[in-house]
């Protein structure tokens, strides 16, 4: 019997709706002719407490002594709410003559079906199934085209080590800095979540401490037979700004004695492609700008669909902007499903112009997961809740977008140089706004009056306009997310900036808006108007911290790291060596900084947090597929 194990029933029914066979539902699993598929629920192991490793752990006045724990092998339990699931599992593996590892095709699904055949005792065949959309063409093909699993047991490896990691580093500082900086206070310390809380705080940091900086621009007005023409000189580089106001002062009565100028004109015609397809961290930041939506309501909304009886969206936990070239053929069958809601049904003339782009539908783009979009399946708002809506016509809004034509647009630039200064405006003209992707989109454009290019004109008027540098906005949940994919920018060390890509990044798309949620849980950042601000014991948690700790670039170079596991490329052994060398550092600067730092926080809720985490440590929620992690200092 070959035995197909999923990582969720959802992906179960899927397979098994497209096995060939006589179908039956039983208690866990369903027949499929001679096969039979069952399911996992997310992650249905966790990493064992310290106390399964001695129980005098449990005591935090006992571990502080012990910390780092010396654990070399780690142990996996089962979650209190899988336990019957992975006893079906287990029965069936006992019948099975090959197993396929049909976990989500990304590092967590490798991990999340191959421990349990590890905690199982398997050794038998084992194939793996690759499956990143559960339509039946997609399916069907994957079927057809499984590998042998060994071929990913790098991937394994890499996802192991990140999960030890988390484990080694949240625990263990989490009771360093809780007893000996916090005087008892729980303080949650995470390789993730720490570093993200770090984010916030110095950028409020720098916000309050910020002293703006008055600069002075230059506008200049001239005369053309169609009407006046605003120039202005008001760079953005800094270097290239006029500081002094006397120098502004001077250059406009310069430009003035001039009387007339003669002004150089291009004009060309531009491209404007739609917007991608979304990723979740892109419609995280969508839905954040549009309702307010935290990154975790947002991927709640995308899960339900993803998981309603229908299956409207695709998989949420995607890194992907591009989609399957074999799936191109679906795209404008989507499209009609969009425009027979009332929403879109005024677009429904354009489907004559839609077709899907060959840059967008490339299956050498694809990644684990290919973007976040509806389906096939036309959406029945009857059964969906007015969130969900919102949800469907936000990714209904850009999949339409991304089959309409670009947008093209005459651009016109006037200009004249006075010194090394060039004065300069814009004017743009929409080509085809109605018949492009920009109907979904409007957008008003600002035309220039009809001026040649050489044309002398007179000037008409010239002003010094006084403005003052201001400091960078505060996060919004949206803004965080971007930079914790994407923490190179704030690198000064050039060795450091050369091994990090520009999109190293910080936690994935499947655990950041958890993270983001825990700072919120944890009392250390505050939403005010969207925006999120680091309360005073947030900054505690980052300033009583080693610093490499709180770095964000240490925790991307880590995710780095696992990148070179999964490709062969590094050694699990030697990444977990550094590891635990990192971690017995951190503690060693913990137990120096006694009597130096200390955080201090609200007392009175310190028995409650500490309870609190306890509890999401033995009771997961088992569908999560953030649950790897959930529980766990991040």
């Amino acid at each position: 019997m070959r035995l197909y194990i999923a990582e969720k029933p959802s992906l179960g029914k899927a397979i098994a709706e497209n096995l060939p066979g006589l179908k039956s539902r039983e208690d866990g699993f369903i027949r499929a002719g001679a096969d039979v598929v069952t399911w996992a629920h997310g992650h249905i192991l966790e990493l064992a407490p310290p106390e399964a490793y001695d129980p005098t752990w449990k005591s935090w006045n006992t571990a502080v002594k012990v910390i780092p724990y010396p654990i070399e092998q780690f142990k996996l339990l089962p979650k209190p709410d899988s336990k019957a699931q992975l006893r079906v599992i287990q029965s069936l593996l006992l019948e099975a003559s090959e197993v396929v590892n049909a976990g989500d095709p990304d590092r967590e699904g490798q991990m999340l079906v191959d421990e349990i055949l590890e905690v199982s005792g398997w050794n038998g065949p084992t194939l793996r199934l690759l499956i990143n959309a559960t339509d039946p063409v997609t399916v069907k093909k994957a079927l057809s085209s499984m590998r042998p699993n060994a071929e990913f047991a790098n991937l394994y490896q890499a996802a192991k080590c990140r999960s030890e990691a988390d484990w080694i580093i949240g625990m263990n500082l989490t009771v360093a800095a809780t007893k000996l900086l916090a005087d008892d206070e729980l303080v949650s310390v995470g390789r993730v979540q720490t570093p993200t809380l770090a984010l916030v705080v110095r950028r409020d940091e720098t916000i309050e401490k910020f002293g703006a900086r008055p600069f002075f621009s230059l506008e200049v007005t001239l005369q053309s037979p169609s009407g006046p023409i605003v120039l202005t000189y008001n760079p953005s580089d800094e270097d290239k700004r006029i500081w002094n106001e006397a120098d502004a002062k001077r250059i406009a009565e310069e430009i003035k004695k001039q009387q007339s100028v003669t002004v150089t004109v291009k004009t060309g015609v531009k491209k404007e492609s739609p917007h991608r397809l979304f990723m979740l961290r892109t419609f995280q930041g969508e839905c954040n700008t549009r309702y307010g939506w935290s990154a975790s309501k947002t991927l709640e909304m995308a899960q339900s669909l993803y998981d309603s009886k229908n299956q409207l969206a695709s998989y949420p936990r995607t890194d992907c902007e591009y989609m399957p070239a074999g799936q191109a053929g679906d795209a404008l069958t989507i499209a009609q499903h969009i425009v027979q809601q009332a929403q879109f049904s005024r677009f429904a003339p354009l489907l004559s112009l839609a077709a899907p782009r060959k840059s967008i539908y490339d299956s050498s783009k694809v990644t684990e997961h290919h973007a976040l979009t509806p389906t096939v399946k036309p959406a029945d708002f009857t059964t969906l809740s007015a969130d969900e809506q919102k949800a469907w016509l936000v990714l209904a809004e850009r999949f339409l977008m991304s089959l309409l034509p670009s947008h093209e647009i005459e651009e016109t630039l006037v200009s004249f140089t006075h010194g090394e200064i060039e004065l300069s405006t814009k004017g743009e003209v929409s080509l085809n706004m109605a018949k492009s992707w920009r109907a979904l989109e409007p957008h008003t454009y600002k035309a220039l009056p009809q001026v040649s290019d050489g044309a002398s004109l007179q000037i008409a008027g010239v002003r010094v306009v006084k403005g003052k540098t201001a400091p960078p906005k505060r996060y919004t949940e949206k803004t965080l997310l971007d930079d914790m994919s994407s923490v190179a920018k704030y690198v000064e060390d050039p060795k450091l900036r050369a091994i990090l890509k520009e999109t190293s990044g910080i936690g994935t798309a499947a655990t950041q808006a958890k993270i983001i949620e825990t700072l919120k849980e944890r009392g250390y950042v505050a939403v005010k108007n969207r925006e999120l601000i680091s309360t005073p014991f947030g900054r505690a948690v980052v300033h009583g911290l080693p610093e490499r700790l709180t770095d964000p670039c240490l925790t991307a170079l880590w995710e780095d790291a696992l990148g070179l596991i999964a490709a062969g490329e590094m050694k699990p052994g030697d990444y977990m060596q550094r590891v635990r060398g990192m971690c017995k550092q951190f503690v060693d600067d913990v137990r120096e900084s006694v009597g130096k730092k200390a955080i201090v926080g609200d007392k009175e809720i310190a028995k409650s947090k500490r309870a609190k985490l306890l509890e999401q440590r033995r009771s997961q929620q088992p569908s999560s597929r953030a649950s790897a992690t959930a529980g766990l200092p991040l």
